[in-house]
């Protein structure tokens, strides 16, 4: 019967327990308390990681429960966190200029978005307001009548002078008639 042990090596007696999620520490204490030992780390993964578990043990070269002899060394990866880029780099610039009249407002954000290698996104927002709206055109026309008031509407035609629209805004007001067939009157 030694013979036949001898030729196919020990049984297998310690099972191994799960170090995934300990620090390398907790994890040779471990390992060590059942006689087994904690190899060197195989790399690292940023798969899971997060700042809290940083450095600690992300996978294990024997699957947890499997059978081992006294003195097998396990290997491990850990988790490596990366935290997020803040920049390191952005200016805000307010640009204004005049336009005919119009007052235009350029706002520039310009963000560093990878850390220091110099590569930039900029934000752009333009607001333009204009301080004035000239008449172009002003004029009456005859609105409606009865025998004793003529209703007149005003038309003022104004074009803002940075962008070319032309508004129209209408105003209505009586003016007495001298008669019922005289003409309304025009100022």
């Amino acid at each position: 019967m030694l013979g036949y042990l001898g030729y196919y090596g020990s049984v297998s007696s310690i099972t191994v327990p799960n170090i995934v999620g300990l620090t390398t520490s907790a994890a040779s204490s471990a390992l060590s308390a059942l006689g087994l030992v904690l190899g060197s780390s195989t790399g690292s993964t940023s798969s899971g990681a997060t700042a809290e578990n940083n450095g600690y043990v992300a996978s294990q070269s024997i699957a947890a429960g499997s059978g081992v002899d006294a003195g097998t060394t396990i290997t491990y990866t850990t988790y490596s966190y990366t935290p997020p880029c803040t920049p390191s780099y952005s200016y805000s610039e307010q640009i204004t200029s005049a336009c005919n009249g119009c007052t235009e407002t350029y706002n520039v954000i310009a963000t560093d978005i990878a850390c220091g290698t110099g590569s930039y996104v900029y934000a752009y927002n333009q607001t333009r307001s204009c301080e004035s709206n000239p008449i172009i055109d002003q004029y009456e026309e005859v609105y409606s009548t009865t025998s004793t008031y003529c209703t007149i509407r005003e038309t003022t035609v104004r074009q803002n002078s940075c962008s070319g629209a032309i508004t129209y805004s209408y105003s209505f007001f009586d003016r007495p008639r001298e008669c019922p067939s005289c003409p309304c009157e025009f100022v």
